[in-house]
């Protein structure tokens, strides 16, 4: 097969890509926490991620410059974190941390606006909008670590969490908290403690409705789109008055 038509064929399923290794992600993640080298293997994880949002949502020329750099400054980051110690990896998980939410948060946006720009619907978007969702709940995740990073204290955890609060388990513990808050579940088990985390949580918790609302409504406005074309309604430049078009 031609190397174009590869690319071809990856773009018009860039966003099932994308979703496919999140879900990787987001659910082997949590059944390496105790191995010796989870925080490694997270990482690893975190770059295919990374990379693999990097080639699905570069295709703009516009926007390739700051998607690539925002994602070549998170894994360059992801990588010198795992080479060092002390006080110097504590700040360099939180600026790791901090560069995947900026990514992140962007990414969510390109998703968006791709959204808003479909002309037909497809398998591709849906799975770009669950994507999306899943996008915006790592991004807050891993600003949640960075704020318990950088102020030890900022979340209370339950008993049953209180031995697990080590670097590899505090990002899937926050994870787990981000997407509890992203749908308003609420279990109570990990909470907020500082005004700094706690207006964190509640915008988190009125991004996640507004992002439902948000592509909702973008994706019925595509299918009606998509209906009103095939009824012959409003195709462009097809007449569609009971008279002679003159």
């Amino acid at each position: 097969m031609p190397l174009s038509r590869i690319i071809q064929v990856y773009r018009d399923w860039r966003y099932v890509s994308l979703l496919v290794n999140l879900l990787g992600l987001l659910l082997i993640e949590p059944l390496i926490w105790d191995h010796a080298a989870a925080r490694i293997l997270f990482n690893v994880l975190f770059s295919v991620v990374t990379l693999t949002a990097m080639l699905s949502l570069s295709y703009e020329r516009s926007q390739r410059r700051l998607l690539l750099g925002l994602g070549g400054i998170c894994l360059a980051a992801a990588v010198i974190e795992n080479f060092l110690v002390g006080p110097a990896h504590g700040v360099a998980l939180v600026v790791s941390r901090l560069c995947g939410t900026a990514f992140f948060f962007y990414a969510v946006a390109r998703v968006l606006a791709d959204i808003a720009d479909e002309r037909r619907m497809r398998a591709d978007s849906l799975a770009g909008a669950a994507a999306g969702y899943l996008l915006l709940g790592v991004g807050w995740g891993l600003l949640f670590v960075a704020v318990e990073r950088f102020a030890p204290g900022s979340f209370h955890l339950a008993e049953h969490f209180a031995d697990r609060a080590t670097e590899a388990e505090l990002t899937d513990l926050m994870l787990y908290y981000s997407f509890v808050t992203l749908t308003t579940l609420g279990y109570g088990d990990i909470s907020p403690v500082t005004p700094a985390a706690c207006t964190l949580a509640w915008v988190e918790a009125v991004t996640g409705q507004f992002y439902i609302a948000i592509v909702v409504a973008g994706l019925i406005s595509v299918l009606v789109s998509n209906r009103n074309f095939a009824a012959g309604d409003s195709a462009p430049g097809e007449h569609t008055g009971g008279g002679d078009p003159r």
